[in-house]
């Protein structure tokens, strides 16, 4: 790509960085260990959904690891037949390419489908200019949401969350065939509202630096479907500590989640756009948690908000020079600041997506 086409060649690295590339969020990461057992698995009978079944929206329910990575797939698909120009002949061709009527009881029948989409889509992201980002994609009803969202929500955040989800499944089941789950003792607070579609008409970047802060927000609190603020929503307490299988899992709760994904805005923040100075231990500074002490729900959020606001205080500043520099971080592997804007978007979805199976479960199993 030419060099006025910038930004939409960062945003094509961001969706393939997510479905590929990405060292912890990618299908790779989220898939190993898959088995035949995990693919069916549901953690509460009654409230899964599986493949080939009857859909269940707008009903809550949890899917499979089978249909999360099918729905990712054909997610995919439909994503980059939107993207991008193509004739009928030539979607129609591609979709019918990956055989949805297959059995899909093997892990590769299924992350073999959803890994040929995901490239798909990854290539029809890497053909868009500048030009083509507030361009209407037809895609999402009324609402008609830009390229640029498409990008964003759909091949970043969606990707995102929906593999987060599969990663948990895996682990649920493992803890599920060595220990019984725990019930809740206490009823489930409000559930979060299905916020709908909104008008993306706002949606106007004009800097790499821009899209970034864009891509944050969603991933925050703007994205109708995928923004960790808002699955957290009106999250009690006892949902905060709520751990499904404590001996086996003990740091898979809302709060845990929570704390871990604030803890990261801060730090990456500091060792990609600051100073590199930031310890784990000083991000409750940040947050204003007092680590090894009981943090209520209400505290909780308002940390995670606090980290947010100091991570897109620094992206805020960046430069293209600083979004295409390598920083040596704290983890030893070396990113951009694009990358690390990427990760952290990833981040909060792939979270979310878990925080959302966490919340069902509880609702499910509460008295």
């Amino acid at each position: 790509m030419g060099a006025q086409n910038h930004i939409a060649s960062m945003l094509a690295d961001m969706v393939l960085d997510t479905s590929h590339r990405s060292p912890w969020h990618s299908l790779a990461h989220a898939t190993a260990g898959l088995t035949a057992a995990d693919l069916g698995f549901k953690p509460i009978r009654g409230l899964g959904w599986d493949w080939g079944e009857r859909d269940p929206w707008p009903a809550p329910c949890i899917m499979t690891v089978r249909q999360a990575l099918m729905h990712v797939a054909g997610a995919a698909e439909e994503y980059a037949n939107h993207l991008g120009p193509r004739t009928r002949a030539k979607a129609e061709a591609e979709w019918c390419a990956f055989s949805w009527d297959r059995p899909l009881k093997t892990p590769e029948s299924v992350v073999g489908p959803t890994d040929a989409a995901l490239r798909v889509m990854s290539a029809r992201a890497a053909k868009l200019t500048d030009a083509d980002l507030p361009t209407r994609s037809g895609m999402w009803g009324k609402a008609n949401a830009p390229r640029l969202l498409l990008l964003i929500d759909g091949a970043v955040l969606h990707t995102a969350w929906h593999l987060g989800q599969v990663a948990l499944l895996i682990g649920l089941r493992e803890a599920a065939a060595k220990g019984k789950m725990v019930k809740p003792a206490t009823s489930a607070s409000r559930r979060p509202a299905y916020p709908g579609r909104r008008d993306w008409s706002d949606c106007q970047v004009a800097s790499r630096t821009e899209a970034c802060l864009r891509l944050l927000e969603a991933s925050h609190r703007e994205s109708p479907w995928h923004a960790l603020r808002l699955v957290c929503k009106a999250l009690s307490q006892a949902e905060a500590e709520w751990l499904p299988f404590p001996e086996v899992l003990p740091f898979v709760s809302i709060a845990h989640r929570v704390m871990h994904v604030a803890d990261c805005k801060c730090v990456y923040a500091d060792h990609a756009f600051g100073d590199r100075k930031l310890q784990w231990r000083d991000c409750q500074h940040i947050t204003g948690w007092a680590h090894g002490k009981r943090i209520s729900a209400r505290g909780l959020i308002r940390g995670l908000d606090l980290a947010h606001e100091y991570l897109v205080e620094h992206v805020a500043r960046a430069t293209d020079r600083d979004l295409r520099r390598r920083n040596p971080m704290h983890h030893g592997v070396p990113l951009t600041g694009w990358q690390v804007v990427a990760c952290m978007a990833q981040h909060d979805a792939w979270h979310g997506g878990q925080v959302s199976i966490l919340r069902d479960m509880y609702a499910a199993l509460a008295p």
